[in-house]
């Protein structure tokens, strides 16, 4: 199979589906995988059009009426998901090729080809090249990471893992980034900073290769590579220079993971380029010299993975059991001036209602050292592509169910997750998540959210313009 020639190209990333909210970045960044496709195709080939549709910052209307290119490329995940097959649908009524990307689509490739004939192929790893390669007219089955249909077959190429050096820095006016930074400041009125940006520094996570990872991961990258420190503060220091901006997001796995790497990070930090940090890490691989070189980067925030308050469960969710070491990493962080975020599953297989217990008296007590800013808690979700949604497969209640299925729903498998692994209901999970994000009133997830609602509906009626 081959393409014709490629002029016109639209990148979609699909607003949530109704009955979900965003996670906790919604609105406030552009897609980082978007923004570096898009900007790859131009340097391949600057004859080609490319346009990025945010449905985080757009409505689906317009974006089901934008989608008339060449090639419609379409970011899915598990809560965009139905809102991305209706996309496609209209995608492929206006006549263009319809490419699905992310972490959904490259664990249920071959499910989604099945069920959706109006879906022409998956990118099943990173895209710039393979996308590149469609958009020059090259055989399908030349291409790496593609996953497609031939004569009633599907078919998977080889994968291909890019050097991260080689990729140019991803183009912000791809979009309109006075929108998200908006965004950013009305969800956060307590932060100084204003102009945040995305950036990875890693693809992967060493944990996974090193133990398998945990339990609930749905990470799409394999292995782990890291770009070179130099690459990563010359990227930093355009997005400051050149678009003010003052806060970055990494939104790599734990930057700690290589402590080699991370030292040489700190070695070759510009003194002059400051912007805030916030970085994830895993609780484990943190001491005093990890978070001195954490206030040496300035970092403003860490993200924890705490996951919970009990060592059996985190040994069950993939995690070292040491809850222990929570208390000392957040004291450690609270000496320097550091803030945290925390995140939190509960239903780790076995999970009862002594341990959920046991994990909110934990995160009481995390919170009460006082530099936790927000906490990120959910029941777990065994998203495809997970060892839990492997588990889910496997079982045999629920392999008939799934197996067949791409448009999974993140609530069912909630609940099936619970009734078939845990020994708690759903409404007690439900119970204890909300009880775990009021332990931070005023800065966690669920209180930032309902304060966004009711800032939306006051501006509304004020007649104020709300960039949403």
């Amino acid at each position: 199979m081959s393409t014709t020639p490629i002029h016109n190209v639209k990148l979609v990333q699909p607003p949530m589906s109704d009955g979900y909210h965003g996670v906790s970045r919604s609105k406030d960044y552009p897609s980082l995988g978007l923004l570096s496709i898009a900007t790859y195709l131009k340097h391949k080939d600057p004859s080609v059009q490319v346009e990025i549709l945010d449905g985080e910052v757009v409505s689906l209307e317009k974006v089901e009426t934008q989608t008339n290119g060449d090639i419609v490329g379409i970011s899915v995940n598990i809560l965009n998901y139905k809102n991305a097959i209706e996309i496609a649908k209209k995608a492929k009524e206006s006549g263009a090729t319809v490419i699905f990307g992310g972490a959904h689509a490259i664990a249920l490739a071959d499910v989604i080809l099945r069920n959706r004939e109006f879906v022409d192929t998956v990118v099943t790893g990173e895209g710039e090249v393979a996308l590149a390669d469609i958009i020059a007219g090259k055989p399908y089955k030349q291409i790496c990471n593609l996953c497609y249909r031939n004569n009633g077959r599907v078919i998977k190429t080889p994968p291909l893992l890019q050097n991260l050096d080689s990729l140019p820095f991803p183009d912000r006016t791809f979009v309109n980034q006075d929108i998200y930074f908006q965004n950013f400041a009305r969800q956060r009125p307590w932060c100084h900073y204003k102009k945040p940006a995305l950036i990875y520094s890693q693809k992967g996570c060493l944990w996974r290769v090193k133990t398998g990872g945990c339990l609930f991961c749905g990470r799409m990258d394999a292995g782990w590579r890291a770009r070179s420190p130099e690459k990563v503060w010359e990227e930093i220091s355009q997005l400051v220079s050149e678009h003010g901006v003052d806060y970055i997001n990494d939104v790599s796995g734990s930057i700690a993971g290589d402590r080699t790497w991370l030292k040489y990070l700190c070695e070759t930090k510009p003194p002059d380029v400051n912007p805030a940090l916030e970085v994830y890490a895993c609780a484990h691989e943190l001491d005093n010299k990890v978070i001195d070189i954490f206030t040496k980067l300035n970092v403003y925030k860490v993200f924890l993975g705490v996951e919970s308050g009990t060592n059996v469960m985190l040994q069950r969710i993939g995690k070292p059991p040491l809850a222990y070491c929570h208390l000392n990493v957040l004291r450690a962080l609270n000496s320097r001036g550091i803030k945290a975020t925390l995140g939190v599953v509960i239903g780790a297989p076995g999970e009862t209602e002594e341990t959920i217990r046991q994990t909110v008296n934990h995160i009481e007590r995390l919170v009460e050292i006082g530099n936790v800013e927000t906490i990120s808690c959910s029941i777990l979700v065994p998203v495809p592509g997970s060892q839990a949604y492997s588990m889910i497969l496997q079982h045999p209640e629920l392999k008939e169910k799934y197996s067949s299925q791409d448009d999974v729903e993140a609530t069912e498998l909630e609940k099936d997750w619970l009734e078939y692994f845990c020994f708690i209901d759903y409404p007690s999970a439900r119970e204890a998540v909300e009880e775990i994000l009021a332990l931070a009133p005023l800065r966690s997830s669920m209180a930032l959210a309902k304060q966004t609602r009711s800032m939306v509906k006051s501006n509304t009626k004020n007649g104020c313009a709300v960039n949403y």
